[in-house]
């Protein structure tokens, strides 16, 4: 793994490894070489942390996202959770969730990038 990705001087980097896949997320042209990605994401943090016994924090902020239309992609830290959404419906997103103080957007001009990397 390369250095930057396991200690970003900025944004998140996150990798899940499973049997089938290794999957990182970063920001957009920090992926290695060769894998299959996806631009275009942008991502949100939930304001934690949050106790692990707090039940339906998450699903209260996506419930009305998926009431919107509005597809994403969620993963968690040990402290708090992320999503992310495309950019094409970013301003829907933002005017859905302006309801909420769960949700802080991370750096509007930053965008992030779903990778599948080769095994």
């Amino acid at each position: 793994m390369p250095a930057e990705l396991i200690h970003p001087q900025e944004g998140v980097t996150t990798w899940s490894i499973t049997a089938e896949e290794v999957s990182l997320i970063c920001l957009e042209g920090h992926a290695p070489e060769g894998g299959k990605a996806e631009t275009g994401w942008r991502m949100f943090q939930f304001v934690g942390p949050f106790n692990f016994d707090e039940i339906g924090i998450l699903s209260s902020v996506l419930s009305p996202l998926a009431q919107a239309n509005i597809s994403i992609m969620a993963f968690s830290t040990y402290n708090t959770d992320y999503f992310m959404v495309k950019d094409v419906v970013l301003d829907l997103c933002i005017q859905v969730l302006d309801k909420t103080d769960f949700i802080k957007i991370l750096d509007a001009e930053s965008k992030v990038q779903n990778s599948e990397l080769p095994k």
